[in-house]
């Protein structure tokens, strides 16, 4: 008997079936592990909450450090909204507050799960507008994770109302376009961190040397490793190639079995020891809450008292888990979450390229973040030399002398760099003065020197009040010697003086004063330099100078008058005496 062999055709299904399994192996979520995430995501929002109403007065609320107006004139043209925005009244703000509060315990409780997210999201997102310049990774992650969650469904598993609710048949693993835009963004996160940190301080192994000699974030544990030059010298290269390499261990074929779990346990351990060792805020939190969304099924199965779950199996593909029923407003959603994923991806490999600031070309584009929190710059220690800072407030007393308001101490006549960092009472104060040193936030300079002042004034009595200072930010050499470091004044701060400041600049009418209360110049500024007509008074309140500026610079006609009264007139061309008047 002759055995016909039929030819070996190739199967055209064959290369879709398997990128088919391969994206649903690498994106589907275990509903357990959304229910973890979800539980995980609430603790680090209420926890961020919390530790803000430390600063609620002073950030927050009229009279503090970051007034509306300021925020306004950060944004300038750009569109922004903000509930926070609305008003800087105690009660608005409290009442915002606990409305993110409800929201947050809501959602850690996965009751009424979908609205507690919504509403988590746009509230938190509302909070980090109204305090731009204190937004950070662990802000931008909270907000991105929300962001994600509300397509989610985080009610499914450990939730209160899954309790309310029949089981209807969903004992599978979840995939949907947000699976993917939520993992994928914990993948860019590192890995455009280690982009970020391509230099060659992270290169040669000096990074985190120079890094816990800021003593401002260093916990004592950084402090304790700076004996061990070698141990730090390995620890960042480490740490450089784990933020490069670790996403491919999430997303590599086959990843989720094996390769995830390795990934996941060496994201904590990184995660674990930038809290030892320093303080960055919510950042380390954040992250962990995130990387529970990689905790894979098997975890939960080894767990006793926990339900087996398996996926639901169909032909031809019985290790997949199946997507969502297709329909027009799924497709919709899927259309409108890659654009999301598209343009996060975009938006961090140009943040790389445009490293000192977007160019005005590309404001549509920045818009696009701006409206739903989407901006993204993993720039976390990338030139650790750039970020050595000490700052102190040298203000002037009524009893003449000059102290340090930010320690408390009096200098003398010439202050030097002082020799310790800054105590900060909160990190987000912390934070604040580190990023008074960005270019673009030069509309919070006067304005947190100015509450600084205001607060030492409340604090003292009237012979030790604050006339007048300067606030100053000193960058140290990675040498640590005091003396060459390079001094900068962020701003001129006069609480003799009465006006308003826009743009970081006196905008508009302003009284200036002697130090014995007296009437010193009364005049108008625009964006910081005089203009218009301007009176001075000697201080014992007699008229001395009158005349009028054009953009700072004296123009025109002047009139000067002697101790004895008698007037002295000339004219002014360009601040410089062109003829005098009989």
């Amino acid at each position: 008997m002759t055995q016909v062999t039929k030819p070996l055709t190739a199967d055209p299904r064959k290369p879709r079936n398997w990128l088919l399994s391969y994206y649903r192996d690498l994106f589907s979520i275990d509903l357990r592990t959304l229910g973890l995430f979800r539980i995980s995501i609430a603790l680090v929002m209420l926890t961020d909450l919390v530790r803000r109403t430390y600063d609620f007065s002073s950030m927050y609320v009229r009279d503090g450090a970051l007034p509306l107006q300021a925020v306004h004139d950060y944004y300038g043209n750009v569109w922004k909204w903000s509930l926070h925005l609305g008003s800087a009244s105690w009660g608005y703000q409290a009442t915002l507050f606990v409305l993110a509060g409800i929201s947050g315990l809501a959602l850690l409780a996965g009751y009424r799960t979908r609205i507690a997210t919504c509403t988590s999201w746009i509230l938190t997102v509302s909070l980090n507008a109204r305090t731009p310049m204190l937004v950070n990774g662990g802000d931008v992650l909270l907000c991105m994770g929300l962001f994600w969650a509300m397509f989610l469904p985080l009610e499914k598993r450990f939730s209160l109302d899954s309790r309310r609710r029949l089981p209807q048949g969903d004992d599978q693993d979840f995939l949907s376009i947000a699976c993917v835009g939520i993992l994928l963004q914990i993948g860019m996160m590192y890995f455009f961190t280690g982009l970020w940190k391509f230099n060659s301080t992270w290169f040669s192994g000096e990074a985190l040397g120079i890094v816990f000699m800021d003593t401002a974030i260093t916990r004592p544990v950084g402090t304790w490793l700076t004996q061990y030059p070698q141990l730090l010298n390995m620890m960042t290269r480490g740490t450089l190639a784990i933020e490069l390499l670790g996403p491919i261990l999430l997303f590599a074929p086959g990843a989720r079995r094996y390769l995830r779990p390795i990934a996941l346990v060496v994201f904590a351990g990184l995660h674990l020891g930038i809290e030892l060792t320093l303080d960055v805020l919510m950042f380390s939190y954040a992250s962990l809450a995130m990387l529970t969304l990689f905790v894979p099924a098997c975890w939960w199965n080894c767990l006793p008292g926990l339900p087996s779950q398996q996926p639901a199996s169909h032909p031809g593909d019985s290790d997949c888990p199946r997507a969502p029923a297709s329909s027009w407003y799924k497709r919709v959603g899927w259309v409108l979450g890659c654009c999301a994923i598209s343009y996060v991806t975009l938006y961090n490999i140009l943040a790389l390229n445009y490293r000192q600031g977007w160019p005005r070309q590309l404001a549509p584009f920045t818009q696009v973040a701006t409206i739903f929190h989407f901006g993204q710059r993993w720039s976390m220690f990338d030139q650790p030399r750039n970020y050595l800072f000490r700052f102190a407030f040298y203000g002037r007393l009524k009893n003449g002398k000059t102290v340090d308001l930010l320690r408390n101490k009096e200098t003398g006549p010439h202050p030097t760099c002082p020799d310790s960092s800054t105590v900060s009472s909160t990190q987000r104060w912390m934070l604040l003065l580190r990023e008074l040193t960005g270019a673009t936030n030069f509309p919070f300079q006067h304005e947190v020197a100015h509450y600084l002042a205001s607060q030492w004034n409340r604090q003292h009595s009237e012979s030790e009040q604050v006339l007048d200072g300067e606030f100053m930010v000193y960058l140290l050499d990675v040498s640590g010697n005091l003396d060459d470091a390079k001094r900068k004044l962020l701003t001129y701060c006069d609480m003799r003086a009465n006006g308003s400041i826009r743009f970081g600049q006196r905008h508009g009418d302003w009284i200036l004063h002697h130090d014995n209360g007296k009437k010193a110049a009364a005049g108008r500024y625009l964006a910081g330099l005089e203009t218009g007509r301007w009176i001075y008074w000697d201080q014992y309140g007699q008229r001395e100078l009158e005349g009028r500026f054009e953009k700072g610079q004296k123009q025109g006609p002047w009139t000067s008058w002697d101790a004895d009264g008698a007037a002295n007139r000339g004219i002014f061309l360009n601040d410089k005496l062109i003829e005098r008047l009989p």
